[in-house]
């Protein structure tokens, strides 16, 4: 017996293949991007983000965590994972990437910052605490 989408009645294999096609053919990133401009429109900002936040948090990962995607911050004394995300001046998530928790923010910064240049080529500035400086900010 298949499990059925509380939210859809329909089994959840079905959702789930619905959203990676869309994600897929790029309609979810289009849907984002135009819902984010909307909304800086309506607060009385320019529709295009040219600032962001950089910054990131490090989660222990589950028993049903890989050891393959997982790894040891030792700053954080975690052993999991490590979600960055690129949010604009209003908090709206821009770029999120999650990775092992092992390499320090300054190694996946230039990942980060590269796939927000491809998404959001508007951007001018960021903003980062220390942990993102470093051979990047070289």
């Amino acid at each position: 017996m298949e499990t059925r989408s509380v939210d859809f009645g329909i089994p959840w294999r079905t959702v789930h293949g619905f959203f990676q096609r869309r994600r897929a053919s790029g309609d979810l990133a289009r849907i984002h991007a135009e819902l984010h401009e909307q909304v800086r429109v309506h607060d009385g900002l320019n529709p295009r983000t040219v600032a962001v936040i950089l910054d990131s948090r490090a989660v222990t990962g589950a028993e049903t965590v890989g050891s393959d995607s997982r790894g040891f911050d030792g700053r954080k004394m975690s052993n999991g994972r490590k979600r960055h995300l690129a949010v604009d001046m209003r908090g709206m998530p821009l770029a999120v990437m999650v990775t092992k928790a092992s390499p320090h923010d300054c190694v996946r910064a230039r990942d980060l910052l590269f796939r927000l240049r491809l998404t959001h080529p508007e951007v001018t500035v960021f903003w980062a605490n220390a942990a993102y400086g470093g051979p990047l900010v070289d």
